[in-house]
């Protein structure tokens, strides 16, 4: 049996997600290009259209091997809204692809590729100055504000809000609707959220301020707090929305090279702005100080959208549970029984005959590679509480396909805490350098993790996050 007939009936068997179809498709046209690879329009066998978004191999200078970051940031979090886990103004992922190959030899495209339906309509950038009437512009703004508000939700911060990652849809009831794309730049600022504490409900308060690269998204979008290198959070997303409600509401897009020219151009357009309720809720998203910025929740109650009595989507305040959304069937296998010591009833036990300490109910030999893991990680002062814990979960995953050596120098178990710490950690360490770093790594074979790292990947249905809390 071939690796991928393997991995395909690993998924088939242990994931209940959402099948992806992992169909062909035959390319037709160019669409264009962003900061992690190119769009084209495709058809499958079936005859039906699609958007595949095809990444580069390689992304930016800390993210040199193997699948790019943008890569596995934006299938890992699309992969979350699939099937009946969709909200409307947020792309869905409908398929994804490894190594798409184009037409009458003309090579391989991105490493890997997502199919997601197409808007023929383009984007709001396209449209700005064309929309036929106030209320048309108010369902964009209702649109983008409902998409951001369930991100916020489930702690999901986009970072590269824009006019030209909006794009235009007819929905059903003759409305226009806006729907977000291009999700390489997102992360999740609490990933614990997904994994411990989904309740269904509205969530609670998620922390909103953390230390990022300043040189995410588009001068023109960026919150003073991003430019100033300060640390940021899930108000900088607001900030962006803002400008692109000023935009919308000028109906001309505001450009700048420079982010001193951006601030300036914003201050002048908010300057000429009447006393109404759309203009003043772009000057409570567009508030220089985070903390005094409107959130997603609340401006979505403001008074210009109850004029046009504009309801939430049932899913906009709802936090999703990686375990609903993402489900690994019941297997009665040690990995499973590891998988699921997170929960409720497998959590950690007293035992009084030692003095109440705590012990883990983990099979005792993933218990021992887990302290493993974690000794790894700590001698590479990689300060993710979820790296230890991600990449246990892939070494729990691969153990399916290939046995897993549990010692320091297994390349199995090194290429899972590798993918780990490159999807978790928010300071990366140079995977070219790595086992010149640590004695960890000194066999560590930087080629073989890259061939391994999308094998890795596939097995995980696509998902980096883990399914259990540890």
């Amino acid at each position: 049996m071939t690796t991928e007939k393997r991995i395909s009936v690993f998924l088939q068997a242990n994931m209940s997600s959402g099948s992806l179809p992992l169909a062909t498709y035959h390319r037709a046209e160019s669409l264009g290009a962003g900061t992690y690879g190119s769009v084209v329009t495709v058809y499958n066998d079936d005859g039906e259209n699609f958007a595949l978004k095809m990444f580069d191999q390689d992304g930016d200078d800390q993210d040199n091997v193997g699948t790019s970051i943008g890569a596995l940031r934006e299938l890992t979090i699309l992969r979350l809204f699939r099937g009946e886990n969709a909200h409307p103004n947020i792309v869905e992922m409908y398929d994804v692809q490894t190594g798409f190959e184009e037409e009458e030899g003309a090579g391989t495209g991105g490493a890997m590729a997502m199919a997601m339906p197409i808007f023929p309509r383009g984007s709001l950038e396209d449209s700005i100055a064309s929309f036929p009437n106030k209320k048309a512009k108010i369902a964009i703004a209702y649109g983008l504000l409902s998409a951001v508000a369930h991100l916020h939700e489930n702690g999901i911060i986009h970072r590269d809000i824009k006019s030209d990652n909006i794009l235009l849809h007819d929905a059903e009831d003759g409305s226009l609707q806006a729907v977000l794309i291009d999700f390489s730049l997102a992360k999740l600022i609490d990933p614990k959220a997904i994994i411990t504490d989904a309740t269904g409900e509205s969530s609670s308060q998620i922390e909103t301020e953390m230390t990022h690269t300043a040189s995410i998204g588009t001068p023109t979008y960026r919150a003073p707090e991003v430019i100033a290198e300060k640390g940021y959070g899930l108000p900088s997303d607001l900030w962006s929305v803002g400008v692109c409600l000023l935009e919308l509401l000028c109906g001309k897009c505001l450009e700048a090279d420079k982010d001193k020219n951006a601030i300036k151009l914003i201050e002048d357009g908010l300057n000429t702005l009447p006393d109404a309720p759309f203009p003043n809720l772009i000057r409570r998203l567009l508030q220089k100080e985070p903390e005094k910025r409107i959130a997603a929740r609340e401006a979505l109650d403001a008074p210009v959208f109850k004029k046009f009595d504009f309801e939430p989507h049932e899913r906009t305040f709802v936090r999703l549970n990686i375990n609903e959304a993402m489900p690994l069937e019941n297997d009665p296998n040690a990995a499973a029984a590891a998988l699921q010591a997170g929960s409720k009833e497998n959590r950690p036990v007293e035992n009084k005959s030692k003095g109440n300490k705590k012990q883990s109910k983990m099979d005792p030999s993933l218990a021992k590679r887990f302290k493993l893991i974690r000794q790894i990680c700590d001698s590479m002062e990689w300060k993710s509480p979820m790296t230890a814990q991600a990449a246990l979960m892939y070494s729990i995953a691969m153990s399916e396909l290939d046995d897993v050596d549990d010692t320091a120098n297994s390349q199995a178990l090194l290429d899972c805490i590798v993918l780990a710490h490159k999807f978790f950690e928010l300071e990366l360490t140079d995977l070219n350098e790595l086992s010149e770093a640590s004695k960890r790594f000194e066999s560590w074979d930087i080629d073989e993790y890259a061939d391994n790292e999308g094998t890795i990947f596939m097995m995980l249905d696509f998902c980096l996050l883990p399914r259990y809390s540890l």
